[in-house]
């Protein structure tokens, strides 16, 4: 059985639509808690139409208009990676209830994801003075490998502050996936009973 079915979307209104439904990549950072601009309880409350929905920010806007020119730059910028495919459906896991995401791109033969960032600051990603894929991000995109079943990401990354463009390889985590695959099981149950999850640990937006 494939890991997954694609839906191809109309328009972007049906992609908003479809992520009431679901837990999506972009949830599981905030259902475990390692979101630095969100928590569990808020995103409940999204879901379920009891918090109003959140405006795009400036950044925010900047960093999805972004996103065809970094794509078009990583064949030059990277050229040992694989053809990359823009990806833009919404892909309905055929292995976990109630998993779904959307992807930047993919190269589906090698089963390899790409998921695309912009930062304000190249200080964010820096681990003892190296480079490295911040643990929501890393969340996201384990999230991903569980819904395809890929076990490989390269994450694209590009500093507003130093206008440079890093390609970072996230690999598969077991112990990782384990957690989301918990995590998003307990919050789907608060979603069915419509019992909120603990309160959320507000934290400052990087």
């Amino acid at each position: 059985m494939r890991d997954f079915t694609v839906l191809q979307l109309r328009d972007p209104s049906e992609w908003l639509r479809l992520r009431k439904r679901f837990i999506t990549s972009t949830d599981a950072p905030v259902i475990l808690q390692a979101s630095p601009w969100k928590g569990p309880a808020q995103l409940w409350a999204e879901k379920l139409n009891c918090w109003k929905k959140p405006r795009v920010t400036e950044l925010m806007q900047q960093g999805i208009d972004l996103e065809s020119w970094i794509l078009a730059k990583v064949p030059e910028q990277f050229p040992d990676l694989p053809p990359l495919k823009p990806a833009k459906d919404f892909y309905l896991s055929n292995r976990f209830h109630n998993f779904a995401c959307s992807l930047d791109a993919w190269a589906q033969e090698e089963r390899t994801i790409v998921e695309i960032k912009t930062a304000s600051k190249h200080i964010y990603w820096k681990m003892d003075g190296k480079l490295e894929v911040p643990i929501y991000y890393k969340i996201q995109v384990n999230f991903q490998m569980l819904v395809t079943g890929f076990s490989k990401a390269y994450v694209v990354v590009f500093f507003r502050d130093t206008k440079e463009l890093h390609c970072l390889e996230v690999r598969s985590d077991p112990v990782l996936q384990d957690n989301i695959i918990s995590g998003c099981k307990n919050f789907w149950a608060c979603m069915k009973s419509r019992t909120p999850p603990m309160p959320d640990h507000y934290r400052t937006s990087p």
